[in-house]
């Protein structure tokens, strides 16, 4: 099984939403009280449907206002397998895990001289 890198953000920020027992107005509301003046209910709802990508500036606002980690929203779990990157290259997902939660890069993703990425042997 494989899962778009977005999805699992998405999917990580509705849990997360769901563990502080908040609805989608509130977040959107805490994300404004935080600066992060477009972030409608609307706003939160593309996010976590994945119509929405979110800049690293939001996850830091993400992580404060749903009251967690930024890794949490940013690693995938262990269902999600593979990590699909958005051209379509997989990553493994623990080499994900490595990277987002731990702040390791194991060589999941190798650069040859040719600068197209390749898999780690």
């Amino acid at each position: 099984m494989s899962s778009l890198y977005g999805e699992v953000i998405a999917r990580n920020i509705r849990a997360a939403r769901s563990r502080v027992d908040i609805n989608q107005e509130t977040l959107a509301g805490r994300m404004r009280a935080l600066g992060y003046s477009a972030w409608l209910r609307q706003t939160v709802a593309n996010v976590e449907k994945g119509r929405r990508r979110v800049t690293a500036e939001e996850v830091l606002g993400l992580a404060l206002a749903l009251e967690t980690a930024m890794p949490d929203l940013m690693r995938p779990a262990a269902q999600d397998g593979d990590v699909v990157l958005p051209g379509g290259r997989l990553l493994a997902g623990v080499s994900v895990e490595r990277l987002a939660g731990g702040g390791v890069n194991d060589r999941g993703l190798t650069w040859p001289p040719d600068g197209r990425p390749g898999s780690a042997a």
